[in-house]
């Protein structure tokens, strides 16, 4: 996995649901150890706008960011894929 790639994820508003976003930052977190994805999704079911407690990882609209372990993802996008 890399930026930009495109992935779908849990839905963190609803649990039975599953969203699509770009991969828009991979590493640390200065909040939490470990590596982190970055998120931007295709709506507006995140929970952040690529900030975390003031620290800026990407840029996105409010709402449409989240940050995730690797594991938590559910599967990368082929390139071709919609």
């Amino acid at each position: 996995m890399k930026v930009d790639d495109r992935v779908v994820v849990q839905d963190v508003q609803n649990k039975s649901e599953f969203v699509c976003g770009t991969v828009r930052y991979i590493g640390p977190l200065q909040v939490a150890t470990g590596e982190w994805v970055g998120i931007e999704l295709t709506e507006a079911s995140g929970k952040n706008d690529g900030t975390v407690k003031g620290q800026r990882y990407f840029s996105c609209p409010d709402k449409y960011g989240i940050f995730l372990r690797r594991e938590k993802i559910t599967r990368v996008l082929a390139a071709d894929e919609p």
